[in-house]
């Protein structure tokens, strides 16, 4: 059965190249003693914070865990320590998890960019249709309504029924709510749609009020062409 690839959600394409990937029995691959911090506190598998773990001791352990170069104010922003808790000093967060414990964060540096290139290649031939026959702010609003829950165009990598907590996008990590608002920004860069007008609509549609600062980066990334350019 075919896939849709906006919505698909699964570590396939990283079996061939990792398959104890795929065994949350076979700890860290394998190797605890490379995947912990030196301390030996922080459960990188998990993302279980403990007593004694340091902003630097967790950041070194999921770097080397996952082969990134992150810091711990992403760390702490994908996770929502201050959404949740108003702090996030590890120190305070004792017995909370990260949401990049090993087993909880995968790579969707592949089916998103395949994603965000099918919406732009639609959003582009559709605005050549609409902005001749209907005019230029049809094709905005046609757009945007594809964007909505449950829209055509609503990419949720998984949602709320996914396993995976954070995603690692071209060696960056973001929130698993990031890959719609970066996907948007990409739509608003083809059909020249203004930043600002992209970043006012988005605000509507998801609140009807002020949008999340974070929602807001990641729609001004996908658009700047962070990580996709047309």
């Amino acid at each position: 059965m075919s896939q849709d690839p906006a919505v698909y959600d699964d570590r396939l394409f990283e079996l061939v190249a990792d398959p104890q990937s795929l065994n949350p029995y076979s700890y860290a691959r394998n190797n605890p003693v490379k995947y912990v911090d030196p301390s030996g506190e922080y459960n990188v598998e998990t993302g279980l914070i403990e007593e004694g773990d340091t902003r630097e001791g967790i950041v070194d352990a999921v770097n080397t865990a996952l082969g990134i170069i992150t810091d711990w104010a992403t760390i702490a922003e994908v996770s929502y320590f201050m959404n949740n808790f108003n702090t996030s000093d590890p120190s305070r967060l004792v017995g909370q998890h990260t949401n990049v414990g090993t087993m909880f964060v995968t790579d969707v540096t592949k089916i998103l960019d395949y994603a965000i290139g099918n919406i732009a290649s639609q959003a582009y031939e559709q605005s050549l249709v609409d902005n001749m026959v209907y005019g230029l702010p049809y094709s905005w609003i046609y757009s945007a309504i594809k964007f909505l829950p449950g829209g055509e165009w609503d990419i949720k990598q998984g949602g709320d029924r996914s396993i995976y907590s954070a995603y690692i996008y071209h060696g960056e990590l973001i929130r698993k709510d990031a890959s719609g608002n970066i996907a948007f920004g990409a739509a608003c860069n083809i059909l020249d749609i203004p930043l600002s007008v992209g970043l006012f609509g988005a605000d509507l549609i998801t609140r009807g009020g002020p949008d999340d600062l974070y929602d807001q980066k990641m729609i001004d990334k996908g658009f700047k062409g962070y990580y996709w350019n047309k």
